[in-house]
């Protein structure tokens, strides 16, 4: 289930937070859930929109609700697509981008998130045909109460009205045991990683190529490079495998997510291999 808040209703509009909860239709158990909070600014610089109705909606609004501006953790709208496009791949079982993503309308949380994930040169995590609209499902049970709980907890809300969950779900501590879960670093693993295949375009195909283990070779030349002297601790100065142009040097917490994200190709390489290594 997803559930956006953003400065517009059409489909360009600018979003400052992302919230959703994995749930399972069957049986209706939640799983994992995600909030991020991203820049306004960040957001508009990306193309998003904001409406002068919308504005003032929000001025209307309670102290409570408005605090997803402020947010000390929010990110700009690029890290946070690619961290929601993490947090399904490691939320769901689904394969190829097959979960199907709730939303609420039609024509409003999917769609801006998808034209959001478009303007920014990333492919979409989920298929165009299996987007789900809850505001169908509510109309179709108009007796199950509506009860506003602040954005935090919307996600969850909206799971129980549509009857796919029956009990309480408390989406702040929740978010305590994701992020207890999930670290920082980690998560910046997989932005790479996700960042070298839809950016870079260095899909399976790209990596099955380097049969010579450079992968794994720039891996360790990220990791054992020294910011201060400007030169790798590696036993040769030349180990570096590929053109000087891909080597994108900047501090060595970076580089270490680089090279943790490259090591991650090399494994994923190795794993497709017919026969084990």
């Amino acid at each position: 289930m997803l559930d956006l808040e953003t400065m517009g209703t059409n489909p360009s509009a600018a979003i400052i937070a992302i919230g959703a909860i994995v749930f399972d239709l069957e049986t209706g158990q939640l799983g994992r859930t995600f909030l991020q909070a991203v820049d306004l600014g960040n957001s508009m610089l990306n193309g998003g929109i904001v409406d002068a109705d919308t504005v003032e909606w929000w001025m209307k609004q309670s102290d409570d609700a408005k605090r997803v501006f402020f947010d000390e953790e929010r990110r700009g709208i690029y890290d946070s697509l690619m961290s929601f496009f993490s947090f399904l791949t490691i939320s769901t079982t689904c394969k190829d981008g097959d979960v199907k993503m709730w939303g609420n309308g039609s024509d409003f949380d999917n769609v801006i998130l998808r034209n959001a994930y478009e303007r920014c040169g990333i492919k979409p995590p989920w298929k165009f045909r299996n987007n789900r609209c809850y505001r169908t499902i509510k109309n179709l049970y108009p007796n199950t109460p509506f009860v506003c709980e602040g954005h935090r907890a919307q996600c969850a809300r909206r799971c129980q009205e549509s009857g796919q969950a029956s009990h309480r779900h408390d989406w702040r501590q929740s978010m305590i045991e994701r992020r207890q879960e999930i670290t920082t670093a980690l998560r910046d693993v997989i932005v790479e990683r996700y960042r070298q295949i839809n950016d870079e375009h260095f899909n399976a195909a790209h990596d099955d190529e380097h049969t010579d283990c450079s992968l794994a070779v720039a891996s360790a030349y990220y990791a054992t490079f020294d910011t201060h002297t400007r030169v790798t601790t590696h036993e040769s100065d030349d180990a570096w495998p590929w053109d000087e142009k891909w080597l994108k040097i900047t501090t060595h917490r970076q580089n270490c997510v680089k090279a943790a994200a490259l090591l991650i190709a090399e494994i994923e390489r190795l794993d497709r291999r017919p026969e084990a290594e």
